[in-house]
């Protein structure tokens, strides 16, 4: 909880006041993904259409908040995709791909992680809602 808290108030002062929404997504905390989606996830959708994500991954392997790449902005749906690159305590380097898609206007939601040059781990649904 602490986590999310520091997230949030990260997103807040990053993404400034221009913000034109937030969805707070939530995913189930033992999921297949390996933990590697995490139980919140929140995307900043900006008034110009960039988005902004944050999730515990993020925070702890990142840099903190990220510009994601947008795919998909539209009434019908959105689709971002964003990288975090990631070490392990041997060193090993690995680059995570997530790719997240939310179906408007229901804001259901589904994570896919793939870390580069291997397969997919299982994509995890959850469910979205706004806030001011």
């Amino acid at each position: 909880m602490k986590k999310l808290l520091l997230v949030a108030a990260s997103l807040m002062s990053f993404a400034g006041a221009a913000q034109a929404e937030r969805l707070v997504c939530h995913f189930p905390e033992d999921n297949r993904a390996r933990g590697w989606v995490k139980p919140v996830v929140i995307f900043d959708v900006e008034a110009d259409g960039s988005v902004i994500v944050a999730d515990d991954v993020l925070m702890n392997y990142g840099d903190g908040p990220t510009q994601a790449n947008v795919r998909t902005n539209s009434a019908r749906r959105l689709t971002v995709t964003w990288d975090v690159d990631t070490q392990d305590r041997l060193g090993q380097r690995s680059r995570l791909r997530y790719s997240a898609f939310i179906k408007r206007p229901s804001l259901e939601a589904r994570i896919q992680m793939t870390p580069r040059g291997y397969n997919s781990l299982p994509g995890v649904s959850g469910q979205c809602q706004r806030e001011d």
